[in-house]
Formats: C-alpha cells, sequence, structure tokens
C-alpha cells in the first residue's frame, strides 16, 4: 500500500488499543493523531486545520460518541472520512445520527489488522495491493464493549 502522507485523528480511549492501533498505523506509513476522548480529538483538528484525511474513532467514548465527534468534525471539513469502530454498538445506529454513513464507514471490533488496513485505504482512495497479507490476527482490546 501507498499510505505515506496521510493523517489519521484516532480516537479511542483504552490506552492498549490506542498505543496498538497507533503503532500498526504508523509501521503503514500513517501520521497518526491520537487522542483519548471526544475533548482531545477536537483540540487535535483544531491545532491541524485541513490536514487530516480520515477520523478513526470508537464509538463509545468517556465524554461523548465517536458519532457525534464525526458529525462536529465533518461540519467543519466535509472531505473528511470516518471510519467508527466498536464491539458493542452495530453500524445500524448510524442513520440515526443524521450521518451520510453506511457500514463502510463502521468495523466491528475486534478486527484483523487487514480488514482494518483495507478499509482505510478503500476510504482513502489508496491502491490495495493483495499480495500484502499477514497472518490473520484479530486486533481486540481487553475489554470487549468498546
Amino acid at each position: 500500500m501507498l499510505e505515506s502522507q496521510r493523517s489519521i485523528l484516532l480516537v479511542d480511549d483504552e490506552a492498549s488499543v490506542l498505543d496498538l492501533l497507533q503503532r500498526l498505523l504508523a509501521k503503514h506509513s500513517y501520521r497518526v493523531l491520537p487522542a483519548r476522548n471526544v475533548y482531545q480529538a477536537k483540540a487535535c483538528f483544531q491545532l491541524h486545520p485541513g490536514e487530516i484525511d480520515l477520523l478513526l474513532s470508537d464509538v463509545c467514548l468517556p465524554d461523548g460518541t465517536g458519532i457525534e465527534l464525526a458529525e462536529a468534525l465533518q461540519r467543519e471539513q466535509h472531505s473528511l472520512q470516518v471510519l467508527l469502530m466498536s464491539g458493542s454498538a452495530g453500524s445500524t445506529v448510524l442513520p440515526y445520527f443524521g450521518l451520510p454513513l453506511s457500514d463502510q464507514h463502521f468495523i466491528n471490533k475486534p478486527f484483523h489488522r487487514d480488514d482494518l488496513l483495507r478499509r482505510i485505504a478503500e476510504l482513502l482512495h489508496i491502491p490495495v495491493n493483495p499480495d500484502q497479507t499477514a497472518p490473520r490476527t484479530h486486533l481486540s482490546s481487553p475489554r470487549q464493549t468498546a
């Protein structure tokens, strides 16, 4: 994959998940801006206007939801792509928030790293190399409900 120069705002309240995903994405040449909650994510977004290509956020956060965060950030930057993740809330909740999102914008935890990387590449319109696969291990958090 040719992910270089793409920026991802990564939001998850679980430090272990945030660290794991940050390392995975950085390994694939993404610039990762981590945040542990909605407040930090909005502050980071304001510090990097127009620089963030994708919001990758857990749905359930301590001070709000990833859905509400996506809605707020997309109002400011219409081109921002969104990928929400959760171990408890399914993609069926997305239409109720009025976001123009589909199943393409949601991934269930636990997920395989190749599935995550493929979904990100699709959203950012990056060609995917089918030969670049890894052993199928799932990324999951110690807490099964995200």
